[in-house]
């Protein structure tokens, strides 16, 4: 048995392998080895990843302008609060302004020249005790007499105005960029010792 095994696999091996021409392998080996067009291949894939990063780093700048803007527009609002009013009259309500509706739509009108499309839904003012601790941060004061124990001791409670801006931002290629699993809307907080 062994001996007939051996004799078949020793005459497979010795006969010389048949060239047949086969017209589709030629024509399959042709293409395959052909370069023209392969340029215009690369280009386009490496242009379309190109343009994904472009319209991701125009969208991203974008986003953090916007954020920016609404964080200096924050600011500028207490400002304008502080500038209107005088410390000798507080609160700022029945002395700076008429009412809450009129310091809001004087707060927001500063801010809109600046981010526009803020209204003043948007805008929240109020204003309160606060004082600091090791670290800056404000904490709301309830009773001036009995500060709360992360406050620094020693420091007298001020009187702040506290302005927050919620602005909905809209990114400009839609889904297509990161910037819009960041989240649509951004809200910051300002406070201004009067």
């Amino acid at each position: 048995m062994r001996l007939l095994v051996a004799i078949s696999l020793r005459s497979v091996r010795q006969r010389p392998l048949r060239c047949t021409y086969n017209p589709l392998r030629a024509r399959c080996s042709r293409m395959w080895r052909d370069q023209r067009g392969v340029t215009a291949i690369e280009f386009a894939l490496v242009s379309v990843s190109l343009v994904f990063l472009l319209l991701n780093g125009i969208d991203l700048g974008r986003y953090i302008y916007y954020r920016d803007q609404v964080e200096n527009a924050t600011q500028s609002g207490a400002h304008a609060v502080w500038e209107r009013c005088d410390p000798t009259k507080l609160p700022i309500v029945p002395k700076c302004f008429a009412d809450q509706a009129v310091a809001k739509t004087a707060v927001a009108s500063v801010i809109a020249a600046i981010v526009p499309g803020v209204t003043g839904d948007r805008v929240t003012l109020d204003q309160g005790y606060y004082c600091p601790d090791a670290a800056g941060t404000l904490h709301a004061v309830t009773n001036v007499a009995s500060p709360p124990s992360q406050c620094i001791s020693g420091v007298i409670p001020g009187v702040y105005v506290r302005v927050e801006v919620t602005y909905s931002y809209a990114p400009l290629f839609g889904n297509l960029t990161v910037v819009s699993m960041f989240g649509t809307s951004t809200s910051t907080t300002s406070y201004m010792r009067l």
